[in-house]
């Protein structure tokens, strides 16, 4: 009888929580000069960003729950690139809003 996977208080899988992580600690191995304080915010936010983000990029990728963990792992391990971009694209449509809608909206 298949049983109901543990909920966390950050409404994540604690399986996912943990591929998350183990993601973000891979990514590490490949960022050097960091502090013990920067490493551990990296850690949090690779965590978090996994816990987020993996049920929004499954649904909009149609993929399976089954394979849940692996995406986790995933986009904890890519977490600390996809945030940087994030705000630089953010940063880009504070100075200018106008050019997003050109890019967006057809001609």
């Amino acid at each position: 009888m298949p049983t109901e996977p543990t909920v966390t208080y950050l409404s994540a899988k604690h399986s996912a929580l943990l591929a998350g992580f183990f993601g973000s600690l891979v990514a590490l191995t490949f960022i050097k000069e960091l502090t013990r304080v920067q490493m551990l915010i990296a850690l949090v936010t690779g965590l978090l960003t996994s816990a987020y983000l993996t049920p929004l990029v499954m649904f909009y990728l149609k993929i399976t729950p089954e394979i849940n963990d692996g995406v986790a792992f995933i986009v904890g391990l890519v977490a600390m690139n996809i945030i940087p971009a994030v705000i630089a694209i953010s940063e880009s449509v504070r100075k200018n809003p106008l050019e997003l809608l050109k890019r967006i909206l057809p001609k």
